[in-house]
């Protein structure tokens, strides 16, 4: 870590480590592990180039994740607020959306989460350690705001020759860009060759079109594919927070 990050790391959690250690009586060796934990989620976030936390964010977090460790039979009802209904939590399997997003991110995490869980509880439990990763992966974008701003929703446009093929292409993006983005099926070629940026930012295509409007375009197999998604998520952050396209 360069001196510059270590000195942000010091600053950034000296007093969400001191407020955790008066609510929770933390020994010095919780105290330490925690200080570890901080370190080493800071890192992944910005080596990933996610958006760090504020202190009460920190605050936040830690006291959550120090919950879930000790409290075997804590369940957070996060469900009232998540744009995905139970069930298709259940299905999306929320892990492994971050690793179609962030590869490597979610085992990183995990060997982080073990190694606070451990020093808590002085053996590993896999359980409380998934718990912790979901409810990172959870809050994370739905309390933190990462990818949930009030910013105008992208819009997304399908086509497809086989329009049977673009109405499932929807539905699978939906499931992992519902929060951030309006996704249509464009139904014809001649509303394709109409496109225009008030309709769309972006176009995922699985028939060969070279530029339509100034618009994003991205041409695919029948089959999505991890890297159309990360590409997908990737130019969704790009356009939202006006960084540069990569």
């Amino acid at each position: 870590m360069n001196s510059f990050y270590r000195e942000l790391s010091q600053k950034n959690t000296a007093g969400v480590l001191k407020l955790c250690t008066t609510q929770l009586h933390l020994s010095p060796q919780h105290e330490q592990a925690f200080q570890q934990f901080t370190d080493t989620l800071m890192q992944l976030l910005y080596r990933h180039q996610l958006d760090t936390l504020t202190d009460k964010q920190w605050q936040f977090l830690l006291l959550v994740m120090y919950n879930v460790c000790v409290e075997k039979d804590l369940y957070l009802n996060l469900a009232a607020n998540c744009p995905f209904l139970p069930k298709d939590l259940e299905q999306l399997a929320i892990t492994k959306r971050w690793n179609s997003f962030i590869p490597d991110f979610v085992e990183e995490f995990k060997e982080a989460c073990q190694t606070l869980q451990m020093a808590l509880n002085a053996e590993c439990d896999h359980q409380i350690v998934c718990q912790m990763v979901y409810y990172f992966c959870f809050l994370y974008p739905l309390i933190f705001k990462e990818m949930y701003t009030k910013i105008a929703r992208q819009k997304l446009a399908i086509f497809s020759p086989r329009i049977y093929e673009a109405h499932k292409l929807t539905m699978e993006l939906n499931v992992l860009f519902n929060p951030f983005a309006d996704i249509q099926v464009i139904e014809t070629l001649n509303e394709l060759t109409t496109l225009t940026q008030k309709q769309a930012d972006i176009l995922i295509t699985t028939y060969p079109v070279f530029e339509i409007n100034g618009i994003i375009i991205r041409q695919i197999d029948h089959l999505l594919t991890s890297e159309d998604i990360i590409w997908l998520y990737k130019t969704f952050r790009s356009l939202k927070f006006h960084l540069p396209l990569s």
